[in-house]
């Protein structure tokens, strides 16, 4: 089968796994009611476009590539996409030719509301809590795509690159480490940021073993090791001098 037949098969095995209307699809895409019909019904299957792609992928909660590559007749090919991507990532950041910010977890909950409180962060979302005294409240708090509807807390240091000029254009990667509080296991969500639209990537399941699984976590601790090109900005070094100050002033003890 065509990756472009396959798109479009996947498209509306997904969408009726979901219960979505094909015509909301089309809505949601802003394209003519019917275009996603004639792209199934003609002998040679025509791509939409990528915006098109993009936004029918956010109306499903699932990924570009899970659309372009899922083989329902096959097994470990959406897994194998992933890793192979990863495998290049991982090369590239060993080698000093992919450069990494690092956000520090106390330092992504700050910059995640602006002077107004209006949460502006990428990966955070506003959370409504209930106070001792009934009143509610709103705070900002990790949200994942992975996991919608649940609670999930950050466990470690926020990771970015700019991939434009390394995989794919236009896009922005992100890489976190996050307890999922359902089960209290820690988990790594890989997100793409491309055309100001956050992507869900891949992540590391922990009700499963897989090679994606490793693969996810490896990259992670490979971001995190500090002899790896990862850089932080003077008011995460300055935040991370005075956590290590609280701690008995144990510099050493910082991997930067």
């Amino acid at each position: 089968m065509s990756n472009d037949k396959r798109l479009i098969e996947n498209i509306y095995e997904l969408a009726k796994s979901k219960n979505i209307k094909i015509n909301d699809l089309e809505k949601q895409a802003n394209v003519t009611e019917g275009y996603l019909a004639r792209l199934k019904s003609i002998d040679k299957y025509v791509s939409p476009s990528v915006d098109t792609v993009l936004a029918i992928a956010e109306k499903l909660n699932t990924t570009v590539e899970y659309l372009v590559k899922h083989d329902p007749n096959s097994t470990g090919k959406d897994d194998d996409f992933a890793i192979e991507i990863i495998n290049k990532l991982i090369e590239k950041t060993t080698s000093s030719n992919l450069k990494w910010d690092r956000e520090l977890m106390l330092q992504a909950l700050y910059n995640s509301i602006n002077s107004y409180g209006d949460v502006v962060h990428t990966l955070f979302e506003e959370r409504r809590v209930v106070s001792g005294n009934l009143k509610d409240t709103r705070e900002p708090a990790y949200y994942s795509r992975f996991h919608p509807g649940k609670i999930c807390e950050l466990a470690g240091d926020i990771f970015s690159a700019d991939l434009s000029n390394v995989i794919f254009s236009n896009s922005k990667m992100y890489v976190t480490k996050i307890k999922n509080t359902e089960n209290q296991k820690i988990e790594y969500e890989v997100y793409l940021l491309s055309n100001k639209k956050l992507l869900n990537f891949c992540h590391y399941n922990s009700m499963a073993n897989s090679q994606l699984n490793d693969t996810v976590e490896r990259f992670y601790n490979v971001l995190n090791d500090p002899s790896n090109v990862v850089t932080m900005d003077n008011e995460a070094k300055q935040l991370l001098k005075i956590l290590s100050t609280n701690k008995g002033d144990k510099k050493d003890e910082s991997p930067f």
